[in-house]
């Protein structure tokens, strides 16, 4: 925002009465005050300045880093803000392209897209039972981001606080007699097909819970070993 354009932007956009803060580390900025912008210089890959910046500004909106492109402050900007969003806000990081340019370090393992893949999972773990990552980074994030849209060179994450619960898990009671879903790679199993042929046959058995767990915890690890050896072929999608 240094030469100003884009606070004129959004104000004409959100309309006079919207408030519109610049971040800029660059002292000049201050000069876009005179027109009734509020200005904030300093460091958006520095967490006390975040810290800094939110006693005095208080929850807000949206906040659109469109800033250094370093994968640094874009990690840090989103971890520092996401948590001062009000539900139904957006915190939007631009030019993300920038993790795959050589200039800013391009082949990184850390960089601001695959810190974006760690939150996708932060929001997957929201199913219950699932066996959590629980990261000292993202995992607080998962309270807060309801969902991610993800564009070309943008990443826009979503807040609602209140819509972001862990689900309770919903089970069928009984004894295992089939699939509700079909699977081919399992319905085509010779094994398979038997133990559901078997479990049909001795069906009045279910009124014996013991039999009934057996059963199904059997058919649990059958079902697991079927479908890794089914995933060691999804490797040609991934070259």
């Amino acid at each position: 925002m240094l030469y100003g354009g884009s606070l004129f932007i959004w104000k004409n956009f959100f309309g006079k009465n919207a408030r519109i803060i610049g971040v800029e580390i660059n002292p000049i900025a201050k000069k876009w005050e005179k027109h009734g912008f509020e200005i904030f210089i300093g460091d958006a890959g520095s967490s006390k300045f975040w810290e800094n910046f939110f006693e005095k500004v208080g929850k807000v909106d949206i906040i659109l880093d469109d800033g250094s492109h370093t994968y640094k402050d874009q990690i840090v900007t989103v971890k520092e803000c996401v948590p001062f969003i009000k539900n139904e806000g957006k915190m939007v990081t631009e030019d993300t392209h920038s993790s795959y340019q050589k200039k800013f370090g391009y082949p990184a393992k850390y960089n601001f897209i695959n810190f974006s893949k760690l939150l996708i999972d932060e929001i997957n773990y929201r199913f219950p039972n699932l066996e959590k990552k629980n990261r000292l980074i993202t995992a607080p994030l998962r309270k807060k981001i309801y969902f991610i849209t993800c564009f070309e060179s943008i990443i826009s994450f979503n807040i609602n606080e209140e819509k972001c619960v862990e689900n309770m898990e919903v089970q069928n009671d009984g004894f295992y007699g089939g699939e509700v879903h079909v699977w081919n790679y399992l319905e085509s199993s010779k094994i398979k097909t038997f133990m559901i042929f078997l479990a049909k046959k001795v069906s009045f058995l279910k009124k014996y819970q013991f039999f009934v767990f057996i059963s199904n915890k059997f058919h649990q690890f059958l079902d697991l070993r079927l479908r890794k050896k089914e995933n060691k072929l999804n490797r040609k999608f991934f070259i």
